[in-house]
């Protein structure tokens, strides 16, 4: 390997520690907030916002946006990403992105029942039966969708 792409793969390596290390930080904070409940005025204030700009059409578009981050999207997207990794002889690929996201499905368990957090009552449809802190739509695409495009951004 040539010295100018070490320190290409040092750089992106540190990049991503750091941005690590924010997330997590940024977590733990918001976190600390939702447990003392200083986030109940603020996640009021957005709801109700954001209700009251509703309309049939923007609704149904927000639906579509949210089913790309649900658990049935996600896990075919993930089982499609894999399958092409391996037809591709990637295997590497495909286990890092297998194993990444049955570590998000775990992490997104165990912190739903760490924190016990009950969901608000839902404007539209049923509401879900399980905690609402952290949002599994938002962990589960977050790292879907980023460790895809860290592997896209690879080839």
């Amino acid at each position: 390997m040539d010295r100018p792409k070490k320190v290409k793969s040092g750089l992106l390596l540190l990049g991503a520690l750091l941005i690590a290390a924010t997330a997590l930080f940024v977590f733990g904070w918001l976190a600390e907030e939702m447990l003392e409940g200083d986030t109940r005025q603020f996640d009021a204030f957005v709801r109700t916002a954001v209700h009251q700009l509703a309309t049939p059409s923007l609704t149904r578009l927000m639906q579509v946006f949210s089913f790309l981050g649900s658990v049935v999207a996600v896990t075919a997207m993930c089982l499609v990403a894999v399958c092409v990794s391996f037809y591709f002889r990637r295997a590497r690929t495909g286990a890092l992105l297998a194993i990444t996201m049955a570590g998000v499905a775990a992490l997104d368990v165990v912190l739903k029942h760490a924190f016990h957090r009950p969901r608000p009552v839902a404007f539209f449809g049923a509401t879900p039966s399980t905690y609402s802190f952290p949002s599994g739509h938002a962990l589960g695409s977050f790292c879907f969708y980023g460790i895809l495009a860290a592997i896209l951004a690879f080839l």
